[in-house]
């Protein structure tokens, strides 16, 4: 069929294409040849294409006789939803292919295969799981997502835009004095020295994982944006998808992430999705005011992306913990750099690397650098241009926050509520 396919000229494929009608399936191309690619594509599907009515309705895998599905491997997520709509098929058609909404490529597509789908109107993603070249695990990751519709995109886009704007009017109601945003560094085991209570919070990542962080910070708002930690389809993203989802249903706070990869926690958790607030990346110029801008921008970090623009948009004053960066010495610093122990699964770290062998290679080469530039512009502009002041409550190694940091004497001078009284304690 591979070879039908790719010797049929276009004006052969599109009377085929016109003949059939599009339908709304995802096939992935070429068939498997071995169990191993398989299986590894089978588990994949079964987070990452869900079942959607007018978006994804079928998932069709093609293989030879020789090859089928084997248990799901131990470091990846278990299915949360039906798969029934995921099938593993032995005869390839030419029609389902041609018909498809969205082709998968798994094996190093060439760019002249790609260039053929897309004259033919079907969206393909190269999700080749160890090619260097693309970023499967993103590429994965939006496929929902892409093939949504684009008058639903801005009805779902425009829905958390108002419960945004509703929750942050039942927020002012407390009176906050400033915003505090809080990362996974050492430095967050500090947060019950503090007394956040007059404080607009704002907590990332795994913080959740901790009962003792989050009583502490008591945080109105949550991210996350990584799509192989916290939207991947590791069973270390499985377990922290879990306790977000705990989290959302037993708390007020609400969830801000990015509409591409976001969304698709929104479809696999639909109990909580009046609880998730997404919008899409736009610009590469910090956002200091979501109220009026409901776009996050195109930076670094859950910190810059996220967490930045609601503090900012709540207060003129954000206080920083937890956002430690890279530590010098280089064997404190484990997945990238250091974590506190608290808010980490750190017996699973390995779990994303083994789902995802290319995304290390892509971060080492990249994050370090683009992070603290995004830190420093966002820090920069927005107290040069917008008013803002952006201090960290612990010395930190990330240039943009280390010329940032408040003592305990100026906090006291300056900021007494957030001291935590003796009497508190």
């Amino acid at each position: 069929m591979e070879k039908l396919f790719e010797n049929l000229s276009m004006k052969e494929l599109k009377a085929i294409r016109r003949k059939t009608g599009v339908t709304n399936a995802v096939v992935y191309y070429p068939k498997f040849k071995s169990s191993e690619e398989l299986t590894n594509h089978y588990h994949r599907a079964r987070w990452y294409l869900p079942y959607e009515k007018n978006v994804i309705e079928k998932v069709k895998l093609f293989s030879d006789d020789d090859a089928s599905i084997q248990e799901r491997p131990e470091y990846m997520a278990p299915p949360i939803s039906s798969s029934e709509h995921i099938c593993d098929l032995k005869d390839m058609d030419i029609e389902s292919l041609v018909a498809a909404k969205c082709v998968l490529l798994w094996d190093y597509p060439s760019e002249m295969l790609i260039q053929k789908f897309q004259k033919l109107g079907i969206r393909s993603f190269n999700i080749t799981t160890n090619d260097l070249d693309t970023a499967e695990y993103g590429n994965y990751c939006k496929v929902l997502w892409q093939l949504t519709s684009n008058a639903d995109k801005d009805k779902i886009i425009e829905s958390s835009h108002s419960r945004f704007k509703n929750y942050l009017k039942r927020l002012s109601n407390k009176e906050y004095k400033a915003a505090a945003v809080f990362g996974t560094g050492p430095s967050i085991d500090l947060a019950s020295e503090f007394d956040f209570s007059r404080c607009f919070t704002h907590a990332c990542n795994t913080i959740i994982l901790s009962e003792e962080l989050m009583d502490a910070i008591k945080p109105d708002f949550l991210s996350a944006g990584d799509v192989v930690s916290h939207f991947g389809i590791s069973e270390y993203a499985h377990q922290y998808r879990e306790r977000l989802h705990s989290t959302l249903q037993s708390t007020d706070c609400m969830f801000l992430t990015t509409s591409q990869f976001g969304y698709l926690f929104m479809v696999q958790y639909p109990d909580v999705a009046d609880k998730v607030l997404v919008s899409d990346q736009r610009g590469f110029l910090p956002n200091y005011d979501l109220n009026s801008d409901w776009n996050l921008p195109c930076l670094d970090s859950v910190f810059n992306i996220h967490m930045a623009p609601t503090a900012s948009t709540f207060s003129d004053t954000v206080f920083v913990l937890g956002c430690d960066g890279k530590n010098p010495d280089e064997s404190l610093n484990e997945d990238f750099w250091q974590h506190s122990k608290k808010a980490q699964l750190h017996n699973l770290v390995d779990s994303g690397h083994q789902c995802h062998p290319t995304f290390d290679v892509h971060r080492q080469k990249s994050t370090w650098d683009g992070y603290q530039n995004s830190v420093q512009q966002t820090c920069g502009l927005g107290e040069n241009l917008y008013g803002k002041r952006f201090f960290t409550l612990h010395p930190s190694y990330t240039i943009g926050l280390n010329t940032r940091f408040i003592d305990s004497e100026e906090l006291e001078k300056n900021f007494p509520f957030l001291i935590k009284r003796s009497h508190e304690v």
